[in-house]
């Protein structure tokens, strides 16, 4: 997460100490001090599963990926592209040649 917000800081740091058990909404709102339906503790929870950290909707979970990046399944299966390994060359459109009357 590059620049996680207070409420993802602190779900975050409850699931990190119960990991790794899955860990109820409920749970992670009395030990954040956020209400389970307040729309800021709803949308830190959804952008913790949207980035893959964490998964689950009754109760979080974190990846195992999210402890240990070389767990992930994309940098294990996918490898990458040639085209993406070398600069693309920018083409430019060829000149216009103004023919004078």
């Amino acid at each position: 997460m590059s620049n996680p917000g207070k409420p993802e800081r602190a779900i975050l740091d409850v699931l990190v100490d119960h990991r790794p058990a899955a860990v109820p909404v409920e749970t992670i709102a009395a030990a954040t001090g956020y209400s389970p339906t307040s729309d800021g503790s709803r949308n830190a929870r959804i952008r913790i599963r949207t980035l893959h950290i964490a998964a689950g909707r009754g109760e979080l979970q974190l990846n195992d990926f999210a402890i240990d990046p070389l767990r992930h399944p994309d940098l294990t299966t996918c490898r990458p592209r040639a085209s993406t390994m070398r600069m693309r060359r920018r083409r430019t459109p060829p000149a216009r040649v103004r023919t004078v009357r």
